[in-house]
C-alpha cells in the first residue's frame, strides 16, 4: 500500500568542480538539478602542497553549503581537463569471412581489439607528447559512439555480415601520478576530500554528459577555462573530435597584472569589470587593447588545432566556461580572419544553454562559468577501480 502522504526525503549533491584556476562548488537537488548554492574559490600556485588544495576544497564546498543551508548525502567531484583527458580515436578491422554472420563472442572480440589498438595508439601519442610512460597513464572509460559495417552505421556488429569494419571511440583517461597534486594518485586525492566530511564520492567527466545530451546535430563546443580551452566537435549527433590547448581566462587576467603592474587578483577583479562594462571608456579602451595579443593568440591556436581537421567546421559555434565571459572572445570569433577554415554555413556564435543540452533548469539561470559544474550533475560516473574489463 502507498501513503501519498509520505514524500521521500531530499537528497541533496555538492558538486565540486575541480578547475585549472578555480574550484567551483553547487549544491543542487538530487533529481532536478536546481542550484540551492554556490561559490568559487580561486586556486594559488601553491598547489604542489597539497593542503593548499584542501583547504580550497573545503572552503569552496562549505560556501555553497552555508548559502543552500542544506547538507549534501553525495559529493561529485569533476577532475580538471590538464588531468583526466578524453579522446576521440578512430579504429578499424577487417574480417577474414566477410558472408559469416557475427554472432555475440565474435561482436565482442572485434570490438575489445578496436579498443586495445584505441588505447595503444594513445598511449604512442601521449608519450611521443609528453614523455609519460605508457604504464603510468590510467584508463577509466571506453565507449563506442559509432560502428559502421562497409559503411553503413549500425547500432551493433551482432546479427550482420560484412568484411570492413569501422568504430568511433571516446577513451578517458588520467596519469596515475597527478604531479601538480603533488604526485599523488586519485585514491589518495578522494580520501582526502572524503576526510574533509563528505563520505560518498563520486566521479564525472562534464564532457561526457554532453556528447550524451546534446542536442544539435553538428556544432563547435568551446569551453574556454581558466588555463585551458576544450573543444568539442559534433557530427551526425556524436562528438568526432576532442582536443585542448592551453590557453583560457587566467591567461587573460596575467598578462593585465604583467602590463599594470598588480595583482592577480587586482587583475581578475578589472577584468571582471570590464566584462561588465562597469569602467569608464578609457579604461576600456586601454584593458582592450592589453587584452589583444593575449586574445588574438587563443584565436590563432584554435585555428590551428581546427586546421589540422582537413574538413568542414559546423557553423555553430558553442560556448561556455568561464573565459568566454570576455566579450573579445566572442568578438574574435565573430570578426576574426579564419583564413583557410571552412565552415559548413555562416558562422553563428551564442552561448550554451538548455537549446542546446539538456542540463535542467538551472542552465539559462547560471553564468557561463557554471556550465561544466552542471554538465557533472546528470553525468555517467567513472569507475576507477577496474577500466571496462566488461564492454558490454
Amino acid at each position: 500500500m502507498k501513503f501519498p502522504f509520505l514524500k521521500a526525503k531530499k537528497q541533496y549533491t555538492l558538486i565540486l568542480d575541480l578547475g585549472t584556476e578555480a574550484i567551483k562548488a553547487l549544491i543542487v537537488e538530487k533529481g532536478n538539478n536546481v542550484i540551492l548554492g554556490s561559490s568559487k574559490n580561486y586556486l594559488t600556485s601553491d598547489l604542489l602542497e597539497f593542503k593548499t588544495l584542501k583547504k580550497s576544497i573545503l572552503r569552496a564546498g562549505t560556501a555553497a553549503q552555508d548559502k543552500a543551508k542544506v547538507a549534501p548525502t553525495i559529493v561529485t567531484l569533476g577532475l580538471p581537463a590538464d588531468i583526466l583527458k578524453t579522446r576521440v580515436s578512430f579504429s578499424s578491422y577487417r574480417r577474414k569471412f566477410p558472408k559469416t554472420t557475427i554472432n555475440l563472442q565474435e561482436e565482442k572480440d572485434i570490438c575489445q581489439k578496436a579498443i586495445e589498438r584505441s588505447r595503444r595508439e594513445i598511449c604512442q601519442s601521449i608519450s611521443e607528447k609528453s614523455g609519460i610512460l605508457p604504464d603510468d597513464i590510467q584508463f577509466v572509460d571506453f565507449k563506442i559512439l559509432e560502428i559502421k559495417i562497409d559503411g553503413y552505421q549500425t547500432s551493433r556488429l551482432n546479427g550482420f555480415s560484412g568484411r570492413n569494419l569501422e568504430f568511433r571511440i571516446l577513451t578517458v583517461f588520467l596519469p596515475k601520478h597527478i604531479e601538480k597534486y603533488g604526485n599523488c594518485g586519485f585514491e589518495f586525492l578522494s580520501k582526502n576530500i572524503q576526510d574533509l566530511g563528505w563520505k560518498t564520492i563520486q566521479i564525472a567527466y562534464p564532457l561526457q554528459n554532453l556528447i550524451k545530451n546534446n542536442k544539435e546535430s553538428k556544432a563547435l563546443y568551446l569551453d574556454v577555462g581558466g588555463t585551458l580551452t576544450q573543444f568539442v566537435i559534433i557530427e551526425n549527433g556524436n562528438a568526432k573530435k576532442i582536443e585542448e590547448f592551453a590557453i583560457g581566462g587566467e591567461n587573460f587576467s596575467q598578462i593585465i597584472a604583467e602590463t599594470l603592474g598588480v595583482s592577480l587578483s587586482r587583475a581578475r577583479i578589472l577584468k571582471h569589470k570590464y566584462t561588465k562594462k562597469l569602467v569608464s571608456e578609457p579604461t576600456r579602451n586601454k584593458i582592450k587593447e592589453i587584452l589583444a595579443p593575449c586574445v588574438n593568440n587563443w584565436f590563432e591556436t584554435l585555428k590551428s588545432k581546427l586546421a589540422a581537421e582537413n574538413s568542414l567546421i559546423p557553423e555553430n559555434i558553442l560556448l561556455f566556461g568561464g573565459g568566454s565571459i570576455l566579450p573579445d572572445v566572442a568578438e574574435i570569433l565573430e570578426e576574426g580572419d579564419w583564413n583557410n577554415i571552412h565552415f559548413s554555413g555562416p558562422i553563428k556564435i551564442e552561448y550554451v544553454s538548455s537549446k542546446y543540452i539538456d542540463l535542467g533548469p538551472s542552465a539559462d539561470s547560471v553564468s557561463p562559468q557554471f556550465i561544466p559544474s552542471l554538465l557533472l550533475c546528470k553525468t555517467e560516473f567513472l569507475d576507477f577501480t577496474e577500466f571496462n574489463k566488461n564492454i558490454f
